[in-house]
């Protein structure tokens, strides 16, 4: 079976895309959690490798700027609650392969930082 000289342009033009792309994982302590008065959840954590202080994770009101339900806000919430109350770690999944670390600055959405999945309680 031949492939076209189009589609095997259009595949080496996508498969460097594809190697630099990563997922990674970070895990670690969830020092601080708070609810602000708007609704948005904000949490500092501790990661082995870094860390990232005061990141807003997700709004327990209607907001398309976090892609996370208010419903699964309350979901997220609570197990970061738990994970600060009990001192368990928690591990979260990043695909943001300009950052590639578990740091991020301050006061950002944690989103920014390529966050797609968790918290996972830990142990």
């Amino acid at each position: 079976m031949l492939i076209k000289p189009s589609r095997a342009l259009a595949l080496l033009l996508v498969l460097p895309v594809l190697a630099n792309a990563a997922s990674y994982n970070c895990s670690g302590s969830v020092d601080q959690v708070t609810v602000d008065p708007n609704g948005e959840v904000n949490a500092s954590f501790t990661f082995d490798g870094g860390g990232m202080s005061w990141q807003a994770v997700c709004s327990l009101n209607e907001n398309p700027a976090f892609n996370v339900t208010p419903a699964a806000c309350k979901g997220i919430l609570a197990t970061l609650l738990l994970a600060n109350q009990t001192r368990k770690h928690v591990r979260m999944w990043f695909d943001n392969d300009t950052n590639g670390s578990c740091s991020a600055p301050q006061w950002q959405k944690l989103r920014q930082s390529g966050w797609y999945w968790g918290p996972s309680l830990q142990g």
